[in-house]
């Protein structure tokens, strides 16, 4: 494994050897049909088997700097610290959109290492020079499949609950819980149920508790009626 890996990292960026161009945007990415298949066999699905001398993919609605991280680690099993010179991969938002792609084109090592990133950069810093970004990345969650988005909710609920009450002292935060009142809810509540359009788990069981300690009703018949007092 880690010989097949030493050898991507050396095929990355050999412009004359590569056999696939994926176009994104205004930008074009030489790439390898070996390492597409044993990293992502998704995009390797998407070629036209009739073109013989050159193959290309276009991406025309994904984010260039994003595909550019995802074939990065496709050679490498890593995520840049740069892409297109000098755009920043380690910030919450951006993480967010790795975890996307990834989810996008079922590439799962992607994905695991991104939520890993993500429970660091989602923790807050106390000068809250990283807010932005935070709040940028809930914004992102919402661009993420339904399949994959609940993994990154429990992430963006457990590393912001337990800081609220001085978030919300942020504008911008506050802004934020108004405009996503489940949000809101789940940071009150510890749980990312809410945000995930899931019933609460404490909710359901003072529920299910509430409903054990109810009398049964009272059944209604043509041929029995509720007992009472008797009449003289």
């Amino acid at each position: 494994m880690a010989k097949a890996m030493t050898s991507f990292a050396e095929q990355y960026g050999n412009d004359p050897s590569s056999d696939i161009t994926i176009v994104c945007g205004d930008q074009s990415f030489k790439v390898h049909r070996c390492v597409l298949d044993a990293r992502c066999p998704e995009l390797v699905s998407m070629l036209d088997n009739e073109q013989k001398d050159s193959y290309i993919i276009e991406l025309a609605k994904d984010d260039p700097d994003v595909v550019e991280a995802m074939l990065y680690f496709c050679y490498h099993h890593s995520i840049p610290r740069t892409v297109a010179g000098d755009q920043r991969t380690n910030t919450a938002d951006f993480t967010v959109c790795i975890y996307g792609i990834a989810s996008k084109y079922n590439i799962p090592a992607l994905r695991d290492t991104a939520a890993t990133d993500l429970e660091e950069l989602m923790e807050p810093l106390a000068d809250l020079s990283n807010l932005q970004g935070i709040i940028a990345a809930i914004r992102s969650i919402e661009d993420v499949s339904e399949h994959h988005k609940n993994r990154l909710w429990d992430i963006t609920v457990s590393r912001l609950a337990p800081h609220t009450p001085w978030l919300t002292e942020n504008d911008d935060f506050f802004a934020l819980l108004l405009e996503k009142s489940m949000l809101n809810r789940s940071l009150l509540m510890g749980t990312a149920d809410a945000v995930k359009g899931l019933p609460s788990r404490d909710f359901e069981a003072k529920r299910k508790e509430r409903r054990r300690n109810e009398s049964p009703p009272m059944i209604y018949s043509n041929f029995m009626r509720p007992l009472g007092r008797r009449r003289s």
